[in-house]
C-alpha cells in the first residue's frame, strides 16, 4: 500500500505542468491562456508561487468547463484557479491595482503581455498605481498597498502615495483590512516599516480609529522585536503584534481600534488579556516587591501567559533586571508557561 502511494505521488503533476495542460487544451479550442496577477509578480520576483491565476481568452464559459472536465483529475489538487476573461488583455490589466500586478504572461511562449511598465516597476523596486479613477473606487488598496510595500520591500512613487493619503477609507470590509493587515505584521522583514506607512498615510486614523503619537518608537521597538522572536507559534506571534499595535492606555480607544481592525475573537482575547495585565511588569510598578511577590506572579499567571506578556514588555520597553527577576521566579515556580 505504501509503495502503491509512492508511485502516485511520483506521477501527480506539478501545478506548472497543469497549467500548461490546460493552455494547450484552451488553444486548441481557439482560446489562449495566460497567467496574470500575483502569480507572474511572484515568478518574475523569484519567489514560490502562491497561487496560479489563469485566465482564458477567446472562450465561451461552456467550453472553458468542459476543459476543466475533462482535467478534473489534475486539477482536484490544483494550486490555482482558471477563469474566463471577457475583454482584451489590456482590460484585464487596466483592472489591476498596481503595474507590478498588471502583467500577463503565456505558459507555453514564455511571452509577456506589459501595457503599463510593471517588469520594469518590479526591475525598480517600485509600486505605481495603473489607473486613478480605479484605485479611487476601491478603497482597500490603500492597505494593499502598504502590505505590498512592507512585504516586498518596495517604494512607493509620489503621485500613488499622495492619491493614497488623500483617499476616503470609509466603510471597508473589516475580514479584509484583518487578512491584510495581518500578512503585513507576519509577514514583512520589519513589520514598523508597514506601522509607519499606515501612520503616515492616516490609515491608523481613518480605518483604526487611532492616533499612537507618543507611543510610535515603543510600538515600532515592539513590532520588530517580537517579529525576531523565535520558539514561538504564528497565533502567538500575531497575538504580540497586534498587542504592540493597539498598546493604547485606554479600554475604550483600545477595543474600537481591535474591532475595526477586524481581530478576530480568539485573537481580541489574549490581546485584551495581555494589555490588561503588562503595566505589572513595568519598571513604575515592579519596583515594588508587591509587584513582584510569588502571591502576585501567581495571580497574573492565572490570567496571561506570562512568557507572553514579558515577550511583549521586552519589546515594548526593554530589557531590565526587573524582568530578568520576574522571569527567573517564574520559571522556578513553574508558571512561566
Amino acid at each position: 500500500m505504501i509503495r502503491l502511494l509512492e508511485i502516485e505521488s511520483t506521477m501527480k503533476k506539478s501545478d506548472i505542468e497543469i497549467v500548461k495542460e490546460l493552455a494547450q487544451k484552451v488553444a486548441e479550442e481557439g482560446g489562449r491562456l495566460l497567467l496574470k496577477g500575483s502569480t507572474v509578480r511572484e515568478e518574475l520576483l523569484k519567489v514560490p508561487v502562491t497561487k496560479y491565476i489563469c485566465a482564458a481568452y477567446g472562450l465561451s464559459s461552456k467550453k472553458l468547463k468542459h476543459i476543466r472536465y475533462i482535467l478534473k483529475e489534475e486539477l482536484e489538487y490544483f494550486n490555482g484557479g482558471v477563469y474566463p476573461a471577457p475583454g482584451t488583455y489590456e482590460d484585464t490589466c487596466g483592472k489591476q491595482d498596481f503595474t507590478i500586478n498588471a502583467v500577463l504572461k503565456d505558459p507555453l511562449t514564455e511571452e509577456y503581455i506589459d501595457p503599463f511598465l510593471g517588469i520594469q516597476d518590479i526591475d525598480l523596486r517600485t509600486l505605481r498605481l495603473v489607473d486613478k479613477e480605479h484605485f479611487k473606487e476601491f478603497p482597500l488598496s490603500v492597505i494593499e498597498l502598504v502590505r505590498l510595500s512592507s512585504t516586498l520591500n518596495f517604494e512607493i512613487e509620489d503621485s500613488t502615495y499622495n492619491l493614497a493619503k488623500d483617499a476616503n477609507l470609509s466603510d471597508l470590509n473589516k475580514s479584509l483590512v484583518w487578512q491584510k493587515v495581518s500578512d503585513l505584521l507576519l509577514n514583512s522583514e520589519f513589520p514598523s516599516v508597514g506601522f509607519l506607512d499606515m501612520y503616515n498615510l492616516s490609515v491608523l486614523r481613518k480605518v483604526l480609529d487611532f492616533q499612537p503619537y507618543f507611543l510610535i518608537e515603543g510600538i515600532c521597538n515592539g513590532l520588530d522585536y517580537v517579529k525576531a522572536v523565535r520558539n514561538i507559534t504564528e497565533e502567538e506571534r500575531i497575538i504580540l503584534l497586534v498587542s504592540c499595535l493597539a498598546s493604547v492606555n485606554y479600554e475604550r480607544e483600545r477595543q474600537k481600534t481591535l474591532t475595526n481592525l477586524g481581530v478576530p475573537d480568539r485573537i481580541k482575547e489574549q490581546v485584551n488579556t495581555i494589555l490588561r495585565n503588562y503595566m505589572s511588569f513595568t519598571s513604575s510598578y515592579a519596583t515594588s516587591e508587591l509587584h513582584r511577590s510569588d502571591e502576585a506572579l501567581k495571580a497574573i499567571s492565572e490570567k496571561a501567559s506570562l512568557r507572553l506578556v514579558l515577550i511583549f514588555v521586552r519589546g515594548m520597553y526593554g530589557e531590565t533586571d526587573i524582568l530578568k527577576e520576574i522571569e527567573t521566579r517564574a520559571r522556578i515556580l513553574g508558571i512561566y508557561g
